[in-house]
């Protein structure tokens, strides 16, 4: 099977399409929330189900995604019916589509946007302008410039997942709006060998259309031609004749991939020119590892490598079109059996050797500008085989698969009635497969977040896009195909993060710097500068500790929620897994337990489904540990608010202490006093990023612990990959008792199990003490700050300097206007943008 990863950002939409080797379906993940999307295709229905957990619809849009509230075309539909029928169809517009009633959306955003970048940018024009320049025009004349961006998070993931050649390929397309950018095939063929991700253009790259070609390690490449050959000469020179049938039909798959990867990476080669001569080379191999062979067959990879420009491991190709881009990445997605150099000599396909193709491509669609909120993906193999059993068996509704297509002899009445009946059977059935996964998800999950649903079909879309006769079967309505909606609910998600990014830019990179500026225009003499320059700088000798405390919080709180669960759970883990070892024992046939003990635990025979082990043993750790990982990002942000409280104490207790000084005139701290008001808002974006931190580690590490696939970070099979090959090595006349026996008696003692809290506690303390100085760092650049203000407003004699003096009148007159905008304009286009949204 095959899965898309997609992420979505303030400014880029990222699609990543995921060749997988096994038929299960796979789940990915990323900070902070989880959002799920699976991909199921029955004829051309696509069903599509992510869950939010943040910016969740409400109750009510929740009872049906797809809104069914009416089973006719609508009016919408009988319009574009008829200028069909006038014979002046033209296709469906995308552009047509509104976004959402969000701040973010609002066209007075963009307006306020533009005013920040505006102000910062007129900020750095006043300064580099200036004849006079002193230290802190220039540490203000950096800043300026350094700040005329708004930063907006990085992307997160959102994965589409579904079999092998159902249309992910085509859905990709659609969603972005731009024809075949993803490579698509004839219905039901696969062709997306290699993880493939689509980025937005990025202002700085020279052409429309940039691909970057990540290519695997030297280890990795060398490590799959051994195993390759190894397979290949396993299945010359092995006694074929003693394998059980299961055992034969493994060996098979491997020699067949062997061949294809061979044929692929070395076309351009006559050993290689087809299957008997690839065979031919192969048997001269002198053994599974033959070190010759295996350094010939490298050094004609590095020819193919260097020829086509790589460097540092990344081949780059920039072109002005998506046939052009196709065309440059085809051969590193897939073999190209008659693909030819100018030589009319064959082309090799590298697409064994690659790890991700990067496409960068300009955005045409408007809600390709977007963001998630943070997603985590974390479920197993049951909820996604439940999910599969759903969406299949509500496809094969008897009232829809009773639907025949429209006969020439219908009259266009008759059509439209048939096409309504058709709508509302497919919105009825929508309607089933969401209450009855929801439910599964949440049996499965224990999540209290509802799942969200979408249907989607893909085919009619297309249709309605491409334009459409008569004569055709009519395609459902653009509002049933559910396309559209999806691109407004995934509109949806970055909205908040997107105002929550200006506020921040607004009131705390932009005032900062009007307020640094207003300061040092206003610079007066003052008495007992140096005692109270010291008396603003002491704050700073505390963050420290109040920093040590938030990271000793957190700690605390690792060691009593998640790591005293694991201790607490671990008995019950290890006797599910004992359990269910003897049961395999029991009702596996040796050879069939011995090939899931060659394949880690994941494994599907003639005889047998896809099983895996792992997700089995795994199944009681994931639903154990969800609630106490719940509780520690809950009082990861309770931690965060405890220390953002304490951090604002101490700022203003700089202005109480000023206060209390006696024989110190407050009318002059004016200024400095209100510029405090924009640290605090930076202090918070300190703090932010380090929850964020923390967050995304935990649920990395949430991941790795709850992840059955062979995936190297897995803790799951960091142990019982080794256990797996000793009992696969395993021979002799008790060769099944001996491999029950090593396995029984490993997980009796713990197995796995017994690294999960070390585990755990290294990954996740190693990175809270690796963000601590980063958050210290901040938190003490902002105490700089008030302190750098401090001393730039305030001194005790001044030579004059009528340079000096112009610069303080121009900054002035700069702070005013900007001062007015902010208060003025800004204010009023982001509470018009609230205003009017929903």
């Amino acid at each position: 099977m095959s899965s898309y990863r997609t992420h979505w950002d303030d400014t880029n939409l990222v699609l990543k399409h995921e060749a997988m080797s096994s038929p299960k379906h796979h789940s990915i993940a990323t900070p902070e929330h989880t959002n799920l999307i699976q991909a199921q295709v029955e004829g051309h229905e696509n069903t599509a189900t992510p869950e939010w957990t943040n910016n969740n619809p409400t109750q009510d849009e929740m009872a049906t995604d797809n809104s069914d509230d009416e089973f006719d075309a609508g009016e919408e539909f009988r319009d574009r019916v008829n200028v069909i029928k006038n014979g002046a169809d033209t296709g469906y517009n995308p552009m047509s589509e509104a976004l959402p009633k969000l701040p973010a959306y609002h066209p007075s955003f963009i307006k306020a946007e533009k005013y920040c970048s505006e102000l910062m940018e007129d900020a750095a024009l006043v300064l580099k302008n200036a004849e006079y320049k002193d230290t802190r025009i220039l540490q203000l004349l950096e800043k300026a410039s350094s700040n005329q961006t708004l930063e907006y998070p990085k992307p997160r993931i959102v994965g589409l997942m579904g079999d092998s050649g159902v249309g992910k390929s085509s859905l990709i397309n659609s969603l972005l709006d731009t024809p075949d950018i993803a490579l698509s095939g004839a219905n039901g063929e696969a062709c997306t060998n290699v993880i493939t991700e689509y980025h937005q253009a990025q202002p700085s790259q020279k052409a429309p259309f940039m691909a970057e070609i990540i290519l695997f390690e030297p280890s990795t490449v060398q490590r799959i031609l051994e195993t390759h050959l190894g397979s290949y000469y396993r299945y010359v020179h092995g006694s074929v004749g003693t394998m059980d049938q299961e055992a034969i039909d493994e060996l098979n798959a491997q020699v067949s991939t062997a061949l294809e990867t061979f044929q692929a990476l070395f076309a351009n080669r006559e050993e290689f020119s087809n299957e008997e001569r690839t065979k031919e080379f192969l048997e001269q191999a002198k053994s599974a590892s033959d070190s010759e062979m295996l350094q010939k067959l490298y050094g004609w990879i590095q020819e193919s490598i260097s020829k086509c420009g790589a460097e540092g491991g990344i081949i780059r190709r920039s072109v002005y079109s998506p046939e052009e881009l196709g065309s440059e990445t085809e051969r590193f997605i897939k073999s190209c059996k008659n693909l030819l150099d100018e030589n009319d000599c064959h082309v090799p396909s590298l697409w064994p050797l690659i790890k991700t193709v990067s496409q960068d491509v300009p955005a045409k669609q408007k809600p390709s500008d977007l963001d998630a909120t943070p997603q985590d993906i974390e479920e197993h193999e049951r909820l996604m085989a439940a999910y599969d059993h759903v969406c299949r068996g509500k496809s094969r509704l008897t009232s829809l698969k009773k639907l025949e297509r429209g006969k020439a002899k219908q009259t266009f009445t008759q059509k439209i009635v048939d096409l309504e009946l058709r709508e509302g059977l497919i919105l009825m059935r929508n309607r089933k497969v969401t209450t009855i996964m929801r439910q599964k998800d949440k049996n499965i999950t224990q999540d209290r977040a509802l799942l969200f649903v979408f249907a989607v079909s893909n085919s009619d879309y297309i249709k309605h896009k491409d334009g459409y006769d008569l004569s055709e079967e009519i395609p459902v309505s653009i509002h049933v195909t559910g396309i559209p909606h999806v691109r407004y609910q995934l509109s949806k998600m970055p909205a908040r993060s997107r105002l929550d990014a200006l506020k921040h830019y607004c009131h705390g990179t932009v005032e900062d710097m009007i307020g640094s500026l207003h300061n040092w225009s206003q610079q007066s003499i003052i008495q007992r500068r140096v005692e109270l320059t010291e008396l603003v700088a002491k704050p700073r000798a505390a963050v420290g500790a109040e920093i040590f405390k938030y990271v000793a919080e957190l700690k605390s709180v690792l060691e009593s929620c998640i790591l005293q669960e694991c201790e607490d759970c671990q008995e019950a883990w290890v006797e599910n897994s004992v359990r269910l070892f003897e049961t395999w024992t029991k009702e596996w046939h040796g050879s069939t337990f011995a090939a899931w003990c060659r394949n880690n635990g994941a494994h599907k025979t003639k005889a047998r489904p896809y099983v895996s082990w792992n997700a089995e043993i795994l199944g009681p750790v994931s639903k154990d540990l969800t609630t106490a990982w719940q509780i520690f990002d809950d009082e990861i942000a309770t931690a965060k608010e405890d220390c953002f409280a304490a951090l604002v104490g101490l700022v203003d207790g700089i202005g109480e202490d000023l206060a209390a000084e006696e024989g110190i005139s407050m009318e002059p701290m004016a200024p400095f006093l209100s510029s405090l008001a924009s640290k605090k808002t930076l202090l918070r974006k300190c703090l932010d990023d380090f929850s964020v931190k923390v967050k995304t580690i935990s649920r990395d590490t949430k991941l790795n612990i709850t992840m059955d696939d062979e995936d190297p970070d897995s803790f799951l099979l960091q142990a019982m990959s080794p256990l797996y090959a000793k009992c696969a090595k395993v021979t002799g006349k008790n060769m099944h008792t001996q491999r029950c026996t090593l396995l029984n008696d490993a997980m009796s003692k713990g197995g796995p199990f017994a690294g999960f809290c070390p585990g755990i506690k290294k990954a996740i303390e190693e990175e809270i003490d690796r963000q601590q100085s980063v958050v210290l760092g901040g938190v003490q650049g902002v105490f700089n700050m008030v302190l750098e203000d401090f001393n730039s407003t305030f001194t005790v004699e001044e030579i004059p300097d009528p340079k000096r003096d112009l610069l303080r009148s121009q900054i002035q007159q700069f702070v005013d206007h900007a001062q007015a905008k902010i208060n003025g304009p800004l204010a009023t286009e982001l509470a018009t943008a609230m205003a009017d949204s929903e």
